[in-house]
Parts: C-alpha cells; sequence; structure tokens
C-alpha cells in the first residue's frame, strides 16, 4: 500500500504569445507546482517460519513506515547537471546551505518550514524560515534531478575553512542532517532514525514533481516468546543489540552520483559527502566524519558498505573507485522501541557484520547480540542473521529459554546462547 502526498506551491510564469513570445507584464498566469510523493513499503522477511510470528497492528500508524506524521522534515535540492551555469532552483541565494529548500508535513501537504520552528538556516544567529521552492523554481529547458532527504536536526559548529596549521581561520557551519539514534526506546527517537530518500529526473523544468521515498535503513521487528512455562516476560523489559556499527547521534549518507554536479556547495557540506560513483548511486555508503584538521566532511564505510566513493574524494587525493576513508568499528548497542505484545522494533543500519573476517575467526564471532533485561532477570540471544539490507523488514521471534549472567559483554559470556 502506498500513501500519496501532495505539495502546492504558488508559481508565476509570463504566459507565452505566438506573435512576441512574451506578454506584457500584467498579463500574468499563476500555476502551482505539484510534488506527488509516496512512501514505498518495507519489504518483509521473515527469519524464522512466519506462523512462529503472531500478526498484530502498529500501536501507532506512523510505526509502520507507510506514510509522513505533521511536522516530519525533508530537504529537497535541485541540480541540472548537464549545464555549466547555475539554473534557477539550483541556488537559493545564500539563505540556506548547500542550496536546501526545507520543508516540513503540513497537514495533508508539504510547506516551507517558518522561523517558528527555531531553525538557524543560514548560520546568522537567528530564526529564519527556509527559502520559499515557488520562488526559486522555474521551468528552463535543461534536465533537472529533485533529491529529497528525510532530516531531524540542524547542526551548527566552528570549521576551520582557511589559513594555515599556525594560524586557522574557521567560520560557521550549518547542515541540516537526519540524525540516528542508538537508544531508540522513545518513539520519536525510533521515527528519527528512518533515514528515506527519493529522487526523480525530468527532462526539463516541470510543473508535476514525483518523488517516491525509499527506507534507506532496515527494520528489525522483534518479537519474544518464552520457552520455559515458568519464565514469563513482563511489559518493563528493555531489549539491546550488541556488536552494531557504533553511529549513534550520526548521520548517515546516501550516495548520489549527481552530487558531483552540484552548482552550491557549504565547506563540510553535501557534496563532499554524498559524492560517490554511479554504481553506488542511491545506496548508503556510510556516516558523516567532520575531519576540522583537512577542512572538510568525510564518509566513513560501516562494515559491508560499498567502499567506492565519488570526485570529491578524488580532489581531495583519494581514488573514487577504491577510497574508503575510515571504516565504522561494531561496537555499538542499540535499545529497541516497544510497541506492545512481548514485540520490538528497532532500526538499524545498512551493513554486513562479517565483512574481512580476520584471520583465526569465523562469521559466528561477529554475530550481533540481544540481551533482554526484565528486572533481576537477564536473557541472552545471539542472532544468525550477520546482514541487513535497506527497505527490508526483518521479522524475526527470539526464544527465550532462561535467565544468563550479564557479564556486561554478551561477546564474553560463557552461558550457552539461544538463537533466533
Amino acid at each position: 500500500m502506498k500513501k500519496i502526498i501532495y505539495l502546492l506551491t504558488a508559481i508565476i510564469l509570463a504566459a507565452c504569445d505566438a506573435n512576441n513570445g512574451v506578454t506584457p507584464d500584467d498579463s500574468v498566469t499563476r500555476k502551482e507546482a505539484v510534488i506527488y510523493s509516496e512512501v514505498e513499503d518495507y519489504e518483509v522477511v521473515y527469519d524464522n517460519d512466519p506462523s512462529e510470528f503472531t500478526p498484530s497492528a502498529m500501536t501507532r500508524a506512523t510505526l509502520d513506515g507507510k506514510g509522513f506524521q505533521n511536522k516530519d522534515l525533508i530537504r529537497l535540492k535541485i541540480t541540472c547537471p548537464f549545464v555549466s551555469g547555475t539554473q534557477r532552483g539550483e541556488s537559493s541565494d545564500g539563505n540556506s546551505s548547500d542550496g536546501f529548500f526545507l520543508l516540513y508535513r503540513d497537514g495533508s501537504s508539504w510547506s516551507p518550514v517558518p522561523s517558528s520552528f527555531g531553525f538557524d538556516i543560514d548560520g546568522t544567529y537567528s530564526y529564519r524560515g527556509s527559502p520559499n521552492f515557488a520562488s526559486y523554481y522555474e521551468a528552463q529547458q535543461t534536465p533537472y534531478v529533485f533529491t529529497a532527504i528525510t532530516w531531524t536536526e540542524e547542526k551548527l559548529f566552528m570549521g576551520q575553512t582557511g589559513g594555515s596549521a599556525t594560524a586557522p581561520t574557521y567560520s560557521i557551519i550549518d547542515q541540516y542532517c537526519n540524525v540516528f539514534h542508538a537508544d531508540q526506546t522513545k518513539e520519536e527517537n525510533y521515527l528519527a532514525s528512518d533515514l528515506m530518500w527519493a529522487q526523480t529526473y525530468m527532462q526539463t523544468g516541470a510543473w508535476n514533481i514525483h518523488l517516491g521515498f525509499q527506507h534507506k535503513m532496515a527494520r528489525l521487528e522483534i518479537e519474544v516468546q518464552s520457552e520455559d512455562p515458568e519464565v514469563t516476560i513482563s511489559n518493563n523489559a528493555v531489549l539491546t543489540l550488541e556488536r552494531m556499527p557504533d553511529i549513534d547521534q550520526q548521520e548517515v549518507i546516501v550516495g548520489d552520483y549527481y552530487a558531483d554536479a552540484s552548482k552550491v556547495n557549504s565547506n563540510f557540506g553535501y557534496y563532499q559527502k554524498a559524492s560517490c560513483s554511479y554504481d553506488n548511486h542511491g545506496k548508503v555508503i556510510g556516516v558523516a566524519v567532520i575531519r576540522d584538521e583537512e577542512k572538510r566532511a568525510k564518509t566513513w564505510s560501516m562494515t559491508g558498505n560499498p567502499s567506492c566513493t565519488g570526485n570529491a574524494d578524488a580532489v581531495a587525493g583519494g581514488d573514487r573507485n577504491s577510497t574508503r576513508w575510515g571504516t565504522i568499528p561494531n561496537t555499538g548497542t542499540y535499545t529497541a522501541h516497544y510497541i506492545g505484545n512481548h514485540k520490538y522494533l528497532l532500526i538499524v543500519p545498512p551493513c554486513k557484520l562479517d565483512a574481512n573476517i580476520e584471520d583465526g575467526k569465523t562469521s559466528d564471532d561477529y554475530k550481533a547480540t540481544f540481551w533482554l533485561r526484565d528486572g533481576e532477570k537477564r536473557y541472552k540471544v545471539k542472532m544468525q542473521r550477520t546482514e541487513f539490507a535497506e527497505g527490508k523488514n526483518y521479522k524475526m521471534v527470539l526464544k527465550i529459554a532462561g535467565p544468563q549472567t550479564d557479564t556486561g559483554d554478551a561477546g564474553d559470556s560463557g552461558n550457552e546462547d539461544s538463537n533466533t
């Protein structure tokens, strides 16, 4: 099932005259640019026999990942990749970073983010509204690429943009970031971690733009079942997953081949982070890492992510066909969101935990481990799955046999593991 959303924004375009090309200024036609958007459902994958998983409805409609809720944020970037000059819409005239237009879910439509939301937007230390997409867009005769990305937080920091090692100069850096939360106990943190991305191509500027949003993270839908009639699980039990990519509070990056053609690029910004080769276009390529001493941002891969980066890295001395600036360690612990009936949801990044197996180890050494903590009782379950793909919803059953000792490191526990 797909949910259709509409964005209506007024645009003034001079009407054409059959004789002299353009009518006088007092004769204009008002049109509306319409963005049709939809959210593609997760693809369900059962890690157990489907009959073992108890069907149940989500406690809130927004938890199913099929649509947006009020005040959700997206950032829209417009690129004309086949012309050297900056076309109308590619730039926000300095009124936002990287030329982004910022929109929020407003009932049944999208609207420009207002100053009342409390965002700085242009790094001037005052609350500002987003540049209005309708004021900048024109239907010019060149191919357009529209890229939309969900975001949840504005990040401002002082970054080194010039000078030398002994006398550096700094500027205010303003970024609009989707932020991953390792602790997804709160619904807002769970929803914020669900990164959605859309991109569409038009042969020329157009009045009707379609954005098909895809989930770029994976989701675990977990049900806890007791195999021992003497073991009961309360509704206060906390479920964590250890040995996952350590990306708490970091921005997950989706590769964009057309970022290389971006005309408006801020320091530490979108071009440096999202630039990628054609083969990795639209794939999660890692997380953003700010390298102040190098005056730029770099994208570090999670294990199993594509290592191929883009032109932004070639310019910086890397090889766009093989560069991996760094690898995120699998030392993170995630906490799942409880939805009732012994079921939990957890957003996880696309990765492969047993990538590049070291000498003397097996894939079993890289498996993530669940811990269920219920009062003084502890239960440990080693997950058999080691690979997570974007847009997949993995339904799994954790079968609890009996309480085990919590050593603080599930990997070092001498107790026998249960398995999914």
